[in-house]
C-alpha cells in the first residue's frame, strides 16, 4: 500500500475515533449505529484499513459529520447544527422543524 494512503487512512482514523469519543459511544454502540462490525471500526480506527463509499457514508451518517471532515478535516456548515439537533426528543425536533420552515419561508 502506497505511504500516501497509510498516511489517509491513519488520519480518518484518527478523526473517526475522536468524533466517536466526543459523542460517548463505544466501539459496539458505534459499530451497531453504523450498521458494521466492532472489529472493522476497530481497523479503521487505527488506520489499518481503508473503507468503502458506503462505509465511509454510514461511519459519517453514524457520527453525524460530513465525509469531507473525515476525508479532508473540513467540518461542512451543517456539522454543528445537526449534532445539537441530534440530541433532541422528536417533539423538540418537530419544533425546531417549523421554526427553521417559517425562518427559510421568511427569506
Amino acid at each position: 500500500m502506497p505511504k500516501v494512503i497509510k498516511e489517509l487512512n491513519k488520519t480518518i482514523g484518527n478523526r473517526v475515533r475522536e468524533k466517536r469519543e466526543n459523542l460517548n459511544l463505544s466501539r459496539e454502540a458505534f459499530a451497531e449505529l453504523a450498521g458494521v462490525s466492532q472489529s472493522f471500526i476497530n481497523e479503521i480506527e487505527r488506520g489499518r484499513s481503508g473503507m468503502s463509499s458506503e462505509s465511509l457514508a454510514a461511519i459519517s451518517k453514524a457520527l453525524c459529520v460530513s465525509t469531507d471532515y473525515l476525508v479532508f478535516g473540513e467540518s461542512g456548515k451543517y456539522d454543528r447544527i445537526i449534532s445539537l439537533l441530534r440530541n433532541l426528543n422528536s417533539s423538540k425536533l418537530e419544533h425546531m422543524e417549523r421554526i427553521v420552515k417559517e425562518i427559510v419561508d421568511a427569506l
